[in-house]
């Protein structure tokens, strides 16, 4: 595609040691991890459990759809085999189309997006860096990283606009109401064992 040998000139031209650096460092090379462990910490939190496992769905749907079926069903190869271009991280063994960097961390940033948190412009730059820094590296095309960040934006609506309220009227409602019985029930056993001694009183 014609973009995608456009961003592999452009990288050429543009490459340079602080680029190294901004680009090829610890954040963006294990962002993936990084949000796995983000994701743990908002399910731990009794606060944040509920978000954290929809964020946590849309995480491990876009894993499950673009790492294991997308990326094996097109088979598209990196641009430093098929370029001879040069690699400053490890090398990446998996198939390139689409971006499980920019599919991952969009969705991520997505749910943040469609609930309307507060951080979710911060959350939808970061994902926006981590997926630049996947060209830079020279380890995706451009196109990668577009239908990354398409597919993980999708399904992170598909989490927060079907899936969720599924969540919340079958399983979360449901729990709240099983509570709310339990407490009622709890609150009247001592009522009636005032209204039996009272019996007992009078008769």
């Amino acid at each position: 595609m014609v973009i995608d040998r456009f961003f592999i000139e452009l990288v050429r031209l543009v490459n340079s040691r602080g680029l190294d650096l901004l680009f090829g460092n610890f954040v963006t090379v294990y962002a993936l991890y990084l949000m796995g462990l983000f994701i743990l910490i908002l399910f731990i939190d009794s606060v944040t459990r509920r978000f954290g496992v929809l964020v946590g769905i849309a995480y491990l749907l876009t894993y499950f759809t673009g790492e294991l079926f997308l990326k094996n069903l097109t088979g598209r190869s990196r641009p430093f085999l098929i370029y001879d271009l040069p690699v400053i991280i490890k090398l990446p063994t998996s198939y390139a189309f689409p971006s499980g960097h920019a599919s991952m961390t969009f969705a991520v940033a997505g749910v943040f997006y469609f609930v309307g948190h507060r951080y979710r412009y911060q959350l939808l730059a970061f994902a926006t860096y981590v997926a630049f820094s996947r060209v830079y590296l020279n380890v995706h095309f451009f196109s990668d990283i577009a239908a990354g960040a398409a597919l993980g934006i999708l399904i992170a609506y598909i989490t927060t606009r079907y899936i969720g309220p599924s969540l919340r009227r079958h399983i979360f409602d449901r729990n709240f109401r099983k509570a709310y019985e339990r407490w009622r029930e709890e609150k009247q056993k001592p009522d009636l064992e005032d209204d039996g001694d009272t019996a007992r009183r009078d008769s």
